[in-house]
């Protein structure tokens, strides 16, 4: 059961009394206050879902003054206003400052305890919305598993995250090496600042090391003005060095004095620049058989593989690729608009035998292709081949399909999806528990009728 604890707000104590006796008979934690400073103490000190308050109080404080403290402390908290001097004026301010609900006594209880079932699930909604909020990340595109490996390196990389060590991620070429990086930036203490990748085999030599650490107007032609390299532009953020393997020797020892010391100097400076940056790099090479053939230093790989962190390939967590599949056809549908229900068997059997020398982005690019080819609902393997088209295709029947699910763990994918399913679940609840009275549903859930139409409109229930 989730928590029910509730604070009874009243100066006169045969009150507080009557509220505690009645709602603890209804397996409620009760909590009681009479005055504002010993219930401000209670709301600061324990995990409250209500809080019901008279409007008027023994001292200079009032339950409006409850209410505006509660909705700056934490808003998930609900507040139930109790009065038996009624106004338009308190009304009105009360409803603004985003008051649950206003109750004129007498106090029939089990109207009360109506209101206050309504007020504990607001909150639970609330809170689920929160967390949901909490754990999105505007960075991180996906990482779906449901894989013991994938499961463990997600839980190693927030633990990593929680350090400033250098982290080096291996594994194969479409693996989602940059994904991990973004992960574990967005569970670090520096989330708020910048994440700046940089692939390392992007740029000749002559323009990395000025991509890198900058350069100062004049150092060579073309300078006509200074730059801040990557490392002062990520400054107390991340930087995050895709195919360190192919960093020139020559800048190697430059990024070393970077990781050793924290300190920048631009190409053409006499000046060196303190910097607060976490290195995070990746390679698909062996960078130890480098180390034996000289072409990358042993001291630089040192510092950068503190920790290690080695992404399987798709063909050794095969137990993903129908969760790959199913979060990638999500994707594409609602890029293009196209309504997708599933895959055929001959599709499944395919995807899973399949080796997956490109692994995830392989799969995607693969899905994707489908997706714009398919004419029917399903996906199958009509259009698999080299030359795009599998000309010895046979229709199988629509009975023999594979239909997606919504259960595999997907973190921290389309979190604002979720957010919409909680939404629409508790709408379409409300809705029937009110035989599809609009308004009744709208107050029910504790939100304005206008909000409440527009979340209709906006997930199209009313169609359902």
């Amino acid at each position: 059961m989730h928590n029910r604890n509730i604070l009874i707000i009243d100066d006169e104590e045969s009150i507080l009394d009557t509220f505690s006796i009645f709602f603890e008979s209804l397996d409620y934690n009760v909590y009681t206050a009479d005055n504002y400073d010993s219930a401000i103490n209670i709301i600061k000190s324990h995990d409250l879902q209500v809080v019901i308050t008279d409007l008027r109080l023994e001292n200079t404080k009032s339950g409006l003054d409850i209410l505006s403290f509660i909705k700056k402390f934490d808003d998930s908290i609900q507040v139930i206003l109790i009065t038996a001097y009624a106004s338009k004026e308190t009304a009105y301010e009360a409803t603004k400052q985003g008051i649950y609900d206003y109750i004129i006594k007498p106090v029939d209880l089990d109207t009360l305890n109506i209101i206050t079932e309504r007020a504990i699930k607001k909150n639970l909604l609330l809170n689920n919305i929160k967390q949901v909020e909490a754990d999105k990340s505007s960075e991180v595109d996906y990482i779906v598993g449901i894989s013991s490996k994938i499961k463990e390196i997600i839980k190693i990389s927030k633990k990593v995250a929680k350090s400033n060590v250098s982290v080096l991620i291996t594994g194969e070429s479409g693996t989602g090496k940059e994904l991990i990086a973004r992960l574990i930036h967005e569970f670090s203490d520096r989330s708020n600042k910048a994440f700046l990748p940089l692939n390392c085999s992007a740029l000749p030599e002559n323009l990395i090391e000025s991509e890198l650490f900058g350069y100062d107007k004049g150092a060579f032609t073309g300078a006509n003005k200074n730059k801040d390299g990557i490392f002062i532009a990520a400054n107390n953020g991340t930087v995050f060095l895709d195919e360190i393997g192919e960093l020139p020797l020559s800048v190697q020892p430059k990024l070393l004095r970077v990781l050793q010391n924290q300190y920048v100097k631009k190409v053409g400076s006499n000046f060196e620049t303190k910097v607060d940056v976490r290195i995070i790099s990746a390679t698909n090479r062996e960078l130890r058989k480098d180390i034996d053939e000289n072409k990358f230093r042993a001291d630089l790989f040192y510092r950068l593989n503190v920790i290690n962190i080695a992404l399987p390939p798709l063909r050794e967590r095969k137990e993903d690729i129908i969760p790959l599949t199913n979060f990638f056809i999500k994707k594409f549908t609602d890029k293009f608009g196209i309504k997708i229900k599933g895959i055929t068997s001959e599709l499944k059997n395919y995807l899973l035998k399949y080796n997956w020398p490109g692994n995830i982005r392989e799969l995607e690019n693969l899905i994707e292709k489908l997706i714009t080819l398919e004419t029917n609902d399903y996906l199958t393997t009509r259009y698999i081949g080299n030359d795009g088209i599998n000309n010895d295709f046979e229709d199988k029947p629509v009975s023999d399909v594979v239909e997606l699910t919504d259960n595999e763990i997907i973190l921290p994918a389309e979190l604002d999806k979720i957010v919409e399913e909680i939404e629409k679940k508790y709408i379409k609840a409300a809705l029937e528990k009110t035989g599809g009275k609009k308004q009744d549903a709208a107050k029910l859930l504790g939100i304005s009728f206008r909000s409440f139409r527009y979340r209709i409109s906006k997930y199209n229930i009313d169609r359902e």
